[in-house]
């Protein structure tokens, strides 16, 4: 009887555990599914890269990326914290801090686990997918060349 019982209970465990597993970093598939550059934040759109109104930027000896509109009263830029060693590898993770402004209103994010959960490399850059588990933040960026 105890032997049935413990099976059962293995089993209700698997099967819970196999519900509970999330595919790589945890990000929403609405997410890595994301192919414009933007900021969201649980699953919301916070701001979108329009190329008409915004500018790109990407420095990769301080890991830092921005988007911002021309007059800079929407923007959001991610650093990583300093001696990140900052690489484009698929998996890798750094700690960094996310500003963004929309609505005149500053947020800022700081001392965040960041990870690289996918990219697309093209003839202009890099296209990343940048995703914080912690804050369920993501944040698709581009390293211009």
């Amino acid at each position: 009887m105890k032997k049935t019982i413990f099976n059962i209970l293995i089993f209700i465990l698997a099967i819970v555990a196999a519900g509970c597993t999330k595919d790589g970093s945890g990000a929403p598939k609405a997410f890595k599914n994301q192919t414009d550059i933007c900021l969201m934040s649980d699953g919301n759109l916070i701001m979108s890269y329009d190329a008409a109104r915004c500018q790109l930027s990407f420095n990769r000896k301080r890991g830092m990326f921005r988007v911002g509109n021309d007059d800079m009263s929407e923007y959001f830029m991610l650093r990583a914290g300093e001696g990140s060693g900052f690489e484009l590898v698929e998996g890798l993770t750094f700690t960094g801090d996310l500003t963004y402004c929309t609505g005149g209103k500053v947020t800022e994010v700081p001392d965040q686990t960041w990870e690289i959960i996918s990219f697309l490399t093209d003839d202009y850059g890099t296209k990343i997918h940048l995703w914080c588990n912690d804050k369920k933040i993501g944040a698709v960026m581009y390293a211009v060349k």
